[in-house]
Order: C-alpha cells, then structure tokens, then sequence
C-alpha cells in the first residue's frame, strides 16, 4: 500500500547525509513487518521526474 502510494502520488526527497528511510506518522493500522520491508528499497527502486517548469497553483 505504501509503495502504491508513493508510485501514484511521489514523494519529496531531502538529503540529510543519512542513509535512505521514509518517515510517516504512528498508526496501530500498519503492520510493522511489512514496514520493516521497504528498507529492502534502494536508490536505483525510485525514478526521478524532473520538475523544473511545472506550475504550482
């Protein structure tokens, strides 16, 4: 569901010298095993949109 998420919606990424990690807020509903998972993730799992020249409004 997260992965889905993030393929539909993106995310922003920030890099503050640590490795790779997605942060979110506490919720009972997530299951913690499949969220220990995602950090099977690397870099090259993601692709990059250029975004220069997009509107925002």
């Amino acid at each position: 569901m997260i992965l889905t998420a993030l393929k539909r919606y993106g995310m922003i990424l920030a890099d503050n010298g640590s490795p790779w990690y997605i942060t979110g807020a506490p919720d009972p509903h997530w299951n913690d095993d499949v969220l220990h998972d995602l950090g099977q993730l690397t870099g090259d799992d993601f692709e990059v949109v250029n975004t220069t020249g997009f509107v925002n409004g």
